[in-house]
């Protein structure tokens, strides 16, 4: 279920930012909302998290990013992006760590803790993309800023 939210999420995204319209792509009873109340987020929780705040986005009418709706998502990213738990996930797959950075930035009331971290969590990791991946990262980053300014109108 977790790679449908990424698949679901790749797709709008190009959608979005070659100009189409996603309003044919709209199965959002499949993907509902599910918070979680306890500390720990799975590496599952974490990208459904992500993905309800990501998508939002590319609905119509979208979900700004930075819209309070998003803060207890935002915090729980945040808490589990912080623990070890899924430490080793990121290192096989800097992609999907890229894009819950992102979407975290994007998300946090900008000045607020997971902001700062977020921030600086993106930066470290960016400059590590030097040792051969800074194309993708590049690439993902504009692809991101195209979803972000459609989203915020």
């Amino acid at each position: 279920r977790g790679i449908r939210y990424l698949q679901r999420a790749q797709i709008l995204t190009m959608l979005r930012v070659s100009g189409g319209s996603s309003s044919n792509f709209d199965d959002e009873a499949e993907f509902s909302e599910a918070g979680t109340e306890h500390d720990h987020l799975t590496l599952f929780e974490i990208i459904q998290q992500t993905s309800d705040i990501y998508l939002g986005a590319l609905q119509t009418p979208p979900i700004p990013f930075s819209s309070p709706i998003n803060r207890k998502s935002t915090r729980g990213v945040c808490r589990a992006v912080e623990s070890p738990a899924n430490d080793d996930v990121w290192d096989r797959y800097p992609g999907i760590f890229i894009w819950v950075l992102l979407v975290g930035c994007a998300a946090a009331e900008e000045g607020s803790t997971e902001y700062n971290y977020f921030v600086c969590l993106l930066i470290k990791v960016a400059l590590g993309a030097g040792y051969g991946w800074l194309d993708a990262l590049t690439e993902a980053v504009k692809s991101f800023i195209k979803v972000k300014a459609l989203a915020e109108g």
